[in-house]
């Protein structure tokens, strides 16, 4: 069984962090902002085995996109190619799109984004 260490590193990091500071999370001097955290524990589940506690990935898609964080949403897509279709781009757009995919997917990616 192979373990997923990146998700797994990710949790412990939240985790180690927490100490029920309201409002954000305070150790070591240091806080992380409540905003940080959603987008680190949506970063963890992107790379965790299907989990019904996860969010859907059009959710955190959604998210990167309302932070402007373009390379979280080609993530998102990288890891699940299949939300492409849920995106209901139109035609013109589409090749736009494609030549912007091609420029951070690989060849297999590419195949499953057309497909």
């Amino acid at each position: 069984v192979k373990e997923n260490t990146i998700s797994h590193s990710v949790n412990s990091l939240i985790m180690d962090m927490k100490d029920g500071t309201p409002g954000g999370i305070l150790t070591r001097r240091r806080i992380i902002r409540d905003d940080v955290e959603e987008c680190l524990c949506h970063l963890s589940s992107l790379f965790e085995e299907e989990d019904q506690n996860n969010p859907p990935p059009c959710a955190i898609m959604a998210h990167f996109v309302n932070d402007s964080w373009w390379n979280g949403v080609w993530l998102v897509m990288n890891r699940h190619p299949s939300i492409v279709k849920t995106m209901h781009l139109q035609t013109t757009i589409m090749a736009d799109f494609l030549f912007m995919a091609g420029k951070h997917f690989s060849l297999p990616t590419m195949m499953e984004l057309i497909q």
